[in-house]
């Protein structure tokens, strides 16, 4: 379970009795989620839905639920092995030829830890899906041969919440490509940014849809869906462009090179973000959802008694306790999320929270070197500019890179954390580095 879910229990179950039938019902929808996500019922056989629900093991992405596409020669999926502890997810080194750019790519995703529950699945999940034009095309798994060559390529990362969320998350990342694939399949010649646009919002909005009415409970459960959609150009025929869409606070960084007149060093790559954080701190996205009905609130200004504090007794230290504005109904205390748009969460949807992804297209340049999709157990402890220098210190080899930002992000909870890893408690983290450009020699990249 969530750490916000756990949030609003304790803060039910400290609440006087005086509230009233809303707090009541809310605790019957915890309850009646809480019941789906300990016995599993909340969808089976979505994504391996059974067992990550039970926690017995992460749930894969399973490459035969696009079969029929893949034997039509116009659809390749990209999964991923998993460790034998099923601490990570991980796949190696591949590389995708679109147009006349070369991508470079590797992912990684690893379980984090929640001390009252060892069993805990990973609820990240993630994918590559490459499209070809009639022909076919066999996706290079191990990243040693020639490059694939794709019509496009779609990069996904889906960070899943709540007592479902494993399930939600595979849901998202089985759909929302096909989905697409179906839609640029039936158009002739190269798309227009409109066209292209209008295709992921569709995936997105339909996916979540067909999530509400799924075996799967989203009541109190969803997922964020940070992707990178690799295309040609629509007016250069010779040029790539890249399509960036984003539901949630997932995120999509790109290092771009920094040139020696703007301060830069030969090697220097700066951070431009891609994508904004969907939260209530931005006032156009609270704005939607006060408009829905929404009541924008932190826990302690919900509950004057909430803890806003940490007091360490030893030290006479006090440590301020991360309290974000949250999505309240106006009569009730639930759903309480801290974003405001996400694939699932049917509850939080009535009010504002919605999952219309932003989207942003960009042509490939020779100064665009690498871009990452990441969850926030990634970038809560690390800055953006951070996850591009590791990125470039790597840039010869993605699964390195990968596991240096994963790495380094594990090291970053335990520090912030201030405990071992046998007490820590840190979220899942996952991510995809995709490289613009042709393999640099080792020695090369080393200078």
């Amino acid at each position: 379970m969530s750490r916000w879910l756990k949030q609003v229990n304790n803060l039910l179950e400290n609440l006087d009795d005086t509230v009233g039938d809303a707090v009541e019902q809310a605790e019957e929808r915890l309850e009646e989620a809480a019941y789906d996500y300990a016995s599993g019922s909340g969808g089976g056989g979505v994504g391996g839905g059974a067992a990550a629900g039970t926690g017995a093991a992460d749930a894969e992405y399973d490459p035969s639920s696009s079969a029929a596409a893949a034997a039509a020669g116009d659809i390749s999926v990209f999964g991923g092995t998993t460790d034998g502890n099923n601490h990570e997810t991980s796949s190696p080194n591949a590389h995708v030829v679109v147009g006349t750019s070369t991508f470079r790519y590797a992912s990684l995703s690893r379980r984090g830890r929640d001390p009252d529950d060892a069993a805990k699945p990973n609820q990240d999940r993630y994918g590559v899906t490459t499209f070809s034009a009639r022909g076919g095309c066999t996706t290079n798994a191990a990243g040693n041969g020639p490059a694939e060559r794709a019509a496009s390529a779609f990069f996904g990362v889906y960070d899943g919440h709540g007592p479902t969320g494993q399930l939600c998350s595979a849901f998202a990342q089985k759909r929302i490509p096909d989905l697409l694939s179906k839609d640029i399949r039936g158009t002739a010649g190269t798309l227009s940014v409109n066209e292209i646009h209008h295709s992921i919002h569709e995936a997105h909005t339909i996916t979540n849809d067909e999530l509400h009415v799924s075996d799967v409970n989203d009541s109190y459960s969803g997922t964020t869906a940070v992707s990178l959609f690799v295309h040609p150009d629509d007016d250069d025929k010779d040029a790539t462009s890249i399509t960036i869409s984003n539901v949630g606070d997932s995120r999509a960084v790109l290092g771009t090179a920094v040139s020696a007149a703007a301060g830069g060093g030969a090697n220097a790559l700066r951070a431009v973000p891609l994508t904004k954080d969907q939260t209530p701190h931005r006032m156009d996205e609270a704005a939607r959802c006060i408009k829905s009905g929404a009541r924008i609130l932190s826990f302690g200004q919900i509950d004057p008694n909430y803890a806003k504090v940490n007091n360490d007794t030893a030290g006479g230290i006090e440590e301020e306790v991360e309290d974000p504005p949250r999505i309240w109904a106006k009569t009730g205390l639930y759903p309480g999320t801290a974003f405001t748009r996400s694939i699932g969460d049917s509850i939080a949807e009535k009010l504002g929270v919605c999952a219309e992804p932003e989207m942003l297209t960009l042509k490939v340049s020779p100064a665009v070197k690498v871009v990452v999709l990441a969850s926030d157990g990634v970038y809560d402890v690390l800055e953006n500019q951070d996850v591009v220098d590791l990125c470039h210190r790597h840039r010869h080899d993605p699964d390195k890179a990968c596991r240096s930002i994963i790495e380094k992000s594990h090291e970053e909870w335990l520090l912030n954390e201030d405990c071992t890893e046998a007490s820590a408690s840190y979220d899942d983290m996952t991510v995809i580095c995709v490289f613009i450009g042709a393999e640099l020699p080792v020695a090369a990249a080393a200078t």
